[in-house]
C-alpha cells in the first residue's frame, strides 16, 4: 500500500454516483436555432466544388443583396482551405447559395438572423464550422 491506500496501477474505487446525461435528442436547441439542423429541410450535402462556393460566399459576399457570385480568386482560396481535410471529407450547408441551380437563392435559415450562411466540413480526424449571420 502507498499513501492514501492506493496501489500503483489500480484505480481508486468509485464512490460517487453520476447521473447519466440525457440523450442528445432531449437537449433543447440553442435559443438562436429555428429547428434541428438535420430535420427537413435542414442541411444539404455538398460536393467539393459546391462547398468551396458556399465557403467563398459566406466569407466574402454580403448576403442581403442577393449577389452570391464570389470572385475566382475567392473560390480558389476557399478550395485551397478545404483541401486541408483528408480524402474522406464531407460537407454540409444550409443551401447552395447560387443563382445557377434549381431553386435559385433558396436556403434553410438555421438561426433567427435575417440571413445566415455557413459550411460544416469534416473528415475522420478534423472538423470545422464556418457560419455567418447578416441583418438587413
Amino acid at each position: 500500500m502507498h499513501a492514501g491506500g492506493l496501489v500503483p496501477g489500480r484505480m481508486a474505487p468509485h464512490t460517487a454516483s453520476r447521473t447519466p446525461s440525457p440523450p442528445i435528442s432531449a437537449i433543447p436547441p440553442p435559443a438562436t436555432a429555428r429547428h434541428g439542423p438535420f430535420a427537413p429541410p435542414g442541411l444539404t450535402t455538398l460536393d467539393f466544388q459546391q462547398a468551396a462556393h458556399v465557403l467563398a460566399v459566406a466569407g466574402t459576399v454580403g448576403l442581403a443583396y442577393g449577389f452570391c457570385a464570389p470572385r475566382l480568386d475567392e473560390l480558389k482560396n476557399a478550395a485551397f482551405a478545404l483541401n486541408a481535410l483528408g480524402s474522406n471529407r464531407q460537407f454540409v450547408a444550409n443551401g447552395l447559395w447560387s443563382a445557377d441551380v434549381d431553386g435559385g437563392m433558396a436556403w434553410t435559415p438555421l438561426t433567427s438572423a435575417t440571413f445566415d450562411c455557413g459550411l460544416i466540413g469534416f473528415d475522420r480526424d478534423h472538423a470545422f464550422i464556418f457560419w455567418v449571420e447578416e441583418e438587413d
